[in-house]
């Protein structure tokens, strides 16, 4: 770990040369690193059930590594358990450096993710505006913007929501969302029905 320690302070000295959000990233990484690489020699003794397991060992050891709280929140989200993802995700954001506005705005994307899983409609819909607010280029928040919008009723909104996403890439699934939405407003479908062709070309 010591090794690997050193390295990370020369790619460090690097990336600060090339920019500081590079170089705030790379040390949140590096920090991620060395935890892992400690997992790793007691993974090697059998000693981690899962990814839960590991990700909670890596908060006890660096209460304030955000990367850390983040993957602890996917796995929480993969495991079904969205309050305390929800919990895991606020820490992360809460200890990301605001100079990396990028992945703030990734964390802030798996909140949202968990809100709208836990049935919080309201805050999902204000942490993927914020997540949207800090990379408006996230199709993915654009489309589940949509989707919990429409959820509430607010179909004119969502519509535009969808639009916003399938500007960005082609989304099969803001196709199929952006048509329901059309469609119970009483528009033509025919733009949709386009860009549900698009996936079978």
């Amino acid at each position: 770990a010591l090794l690997v320690g050193g390295g990370a302070a020369l790619a460090l000295r690097r990336a600060w040369a090339r920019g500081r959000e590079a170089a705030l990233a790379l040390a949140v990484t590096a920090v991620l690193l060395v935890v892992a690489l400690e997992a790793q020699s007691v993974n090697q003794a059998g000693a981690w059930r899962d990814a839960l397991t590991l990700w909670r060992h890596a908060v006890r050891v660096d209460p304030s590594n955000a990367l850390a709280y983040n993957n602890l929140g996917a796995a929480l989200l993969d495991a079904r358990r969205p309050d305390e993802a929800v919990d895991a995700f606020k820490k992360a954001i809460a200890w990301m450096p605001r100079a990396l506005p990028r992945t703030r705005a990734n964390i802030s994307f798996m909140l949202a993710t968990a809100l709208q899983q836990q049935g919080d409609l309201s805050g999902a819909d204000t942490r993927y505006r914020e997540t949207l607010a800090m990379d408006r280029y996230n199709a993915l928040a654009w489309n589940n913007l949509g989707t919990v919008l429409a959820i509430r009723g607010e179909f004119e909104e969502a519509l535009q929501a969808f639009r916003n996403s399938l500007a960005i890439t082609h989304n099969p699934e803001a196709c199929d969302n952006g048509r329901r939405a059309a469609k119970i407003l009483g528009r033509a479908l025919d733009e949709w029905d386009q860009c549900r062709a698009k996936r079978k070309t």
